[in-house]
C-alpha cells in the first residue's frame, strides 16, 4: 500500500533529490531549495520556517568561482545556501539580480501557499553520494518536531536518505519515530560520476511507496494537460519560443529532447513505450541506406537507451 501525501517538497542536499521527487510524479513545481546546495540541514529546516525571511537579500551573497560553463557559483553568507544554477556567467550580478530576487520570492509564494493549502506534506532529504557523515538522528527529530510545531494540525512525514555504500540487499529502513523515516543504502551513480549523481533504478526501490494524493479528476486533468503541453511545444519551430513554452508550462516533463519537432511531435508520447532494440534496427538501417524513407522511420523510431533511468532500466529519448 503506498503512502500518499498531498504535497512533496524537496529539503536538499541537493538538485538531485528534486529531480528523483519529479521523475517518480511526486513533485510537480518548483521551490525556494530545490536547485541549491550547502548548508546544514537544520539551516535548512530553520529557513522553511521563518518563511524564507531575508533568504535572497543581495548583501548577503558573495562569489565563489565559475560553477560550469553557463552558471556562476554564489554563496549566501547568512545561511551557508550555495546557488549554483541561477547567476549567468559573463553578467554583471547587479543586472540579473532582480529578476532572480522574483523567481525565488515566486517560490517562496507558491510554496507557502501550497503548505497552507495541504493537509499532509512530506518533506525528503537525500544526502549527495559524496556526502561522508549522516545526519545525526537526534537533528533528524529535532527538525521533524520543529517542523511539527510550525505545521500543527498537518500529518508531516519526513523522510532522510543517506548513501553508504551498500548494496540493496544490505539496505537500512528504519522509522525513528512514526513520521520520520530513514534510509540508508548505496544509491550513487555508477562508473565515473559528478559528487551528485545518483541511480534512478535503485531510488525506485524507495518512492515506489509513496504517491500524490489527489481527487482523480484532478489527477486526470494534469495528464490531459501535460500531453498537450508536450505535444504543443513539439509543433513550435523556434527553440528560443519552445524554450519560453516550457519553461511557461512546468507540467511538461523534458524527457524528450526532439531537434526535429514538427516531424516528431505526433510520437513523441508513443516514444517512451518503443523497444530500445527496435530504435537501434532502424537506425542501423537508416545508416546504411541513406534513404529519404528511413530518414522518416528514423524520425518516429530512433530513440536512445539511457541506463538506470525510465521504465524498467532504461529511458527512451528522442535524438533528431
Amino acid at each position: 500500500m503506498k503512502k500518499k501525501y498531498s504535497l512533496y517538497v524537496s529539503l536538499g542536499a541537493a538538485c538531485s533529490c528534486s529531480e528523483t521527487l519529479r521523475r517518480h510524479g511526486l513533485q510537480l513545481f518548483s521551490y525556494p531549495l530545490d536547485w541549491c546546495c550547502g548548508s546544514a540541514f537544520l539551516t535548512r529546516i530553520q529557513c522553511l520556517i521563518d518563511g524564507y525571511r531575508n533568504f535572497f537579500n543581495k548583501e548577503d551573497f558573495q562569489f565563489v568561482g565559475p560553477g560550469n560553463s553557463i552558471h556562476d557559483t554564489y554563496k549566501n553568507t547568512r545561511t551557508g545556501i550555495i546557488f549554483k544554477h541561477d547567476f549567468a556567467v559573463d553578467v554583471p550580478f547587479d543586472s540579473q539580480y532582480p529578476a532572480l530576487a522574483q523567481k525565488y520570492e515566486r517560490r517562496i509564494n507558491r510554496l507557502l501557499k501550497q503548505l497552507e493549502q495541504a493537509d499532509t506534506v512530506c518533506f525528503v532529504y537525500m544526502c549527495i553520494p559524496a556526502e561522508h557523515t549522516p545526519v545525526p538522528d537526534a537533528e533528524l527529530l529535532q527538525g521533524y518536531h520543529l517542523l511539527q510545531e510550525s505545521f500543527k494540525g498537518k500529518e508531516i512525514g519526513l523522510v532522510y536518505l543517506f548513501n553508504n555504500g551498500a548494496e540493496l540487499p544490505q539496505k537500512t529502513d528504519v522509522f525513528l519515530t512514526a513520521g520520520v523515516r530513514k534510509i540508508c543504502f548505496g544509491y550513487q551513480e555508477p562508473g565515473p560520476a559528478e559528487s551528485w549523481g545518483v541511480d534512478r533504478y535503485k531510488l525506485r526501490t524507495v518512492f515506489k511507496d509513496y504517491a500524490l494524493d489527489e481527487p482523480y479528476l484532478v489527477h486526470l486533468k494534469r495528464k490531459v494537460q501535460k500531453l498537450f503541453y508536450k505535444v504543443a511545444s513539439g509543433l513550435i519551430l523556434s527553440k528560443q519560443k519552445r524554450r519560453n513554452f516550457r519553461k511557461k508550462h512546468p507540467l511538461i516533463i523534458k524527457s524528450y529532447r526532439v531537434k526535429c519537432p514538427v516531424l516528431a511531435a505526433p510520437f513523441v508520447i508513443a516514444g517512451r513505450f518503443f523497444c530500445p532494440a527496435g530504435a537501434y534496427l532502424v537506425k542501423y538501417i537508416y545508416a546504411r541506406t541513406k534513404t529519404f524513407n528511413s530518414f522518416l522511420l528514423c524520425a518516429v523510431f530512433v530513440c536512445r537507451h539511457q541506463k538506470n533511468g525510465g521504465r524498467g532500466r532504461g529511458r527512451h529519448r528522442f535524438v533528431l
